[in-house]
C-alpha cells in the first residue's frame, strides 16, 4: 500500500485492505462467540448450583413437614383410640346397670 496519502489507491490495494478487514472481523466474531459460550456455561453452572441449594433446602423442609404430619396422624390415632376405649367402658357400664 502506498505510504503517501495523496497517492491513489489501486483496486489491488483496496482488495488487500478489505481482506484484512474481513480477517479482523472474523477473528473478532470468533473471539466474541468463544466469550459468549464460556459465559453461558458459567451461567448454567451457577444456575444449577442455585437450584441444587434450593432443592436441598426444600428437601429438608419437606422432610420436616412429613414428620410433623406423621406426628399429627400418630397423635390423632392415639386420641381416637382413647376415645374409643372410654366409649367402650361407658357402654359396658350402661349394659351392667341395665339402662
Amino acid at each position: 500500500m502506498p505510504d503517501d496519502n495523496r497517492t491513489p489507491v489501486t483496486k489491488a490495494d483496496f482488495e488487500i485492505g478489505i481482506k484484512g478487514f474481513r480477517d479482523i472481523i472474523d477473528a473478532l466474531r470468533d473471539n466474541l462467540r468463544d466469550y459468549i459460550d464460556e459465559r453461558t456455561r458459567d451461567m448454567q453452572t451457577e444456575l444449577l448450583r442455585g437450584f441444587r441449594t434450593y432443592q436441598e433446602s426444600m428437601s429438608i423442609k419437606m422432610a420436616k413437614l412429613s414428620a410433623d404430619v406423621g406426628n399429627i396422624d400418630t397423635a390423632t390415632d392415639r386420641r381416637l383410640s382413647l376415645v374409643e376405649e372410654r366409649l367402650a367402658e361407658l357402654e359396658r357400664r350402661i349394659a351392667q346397670k341395665g339402662f
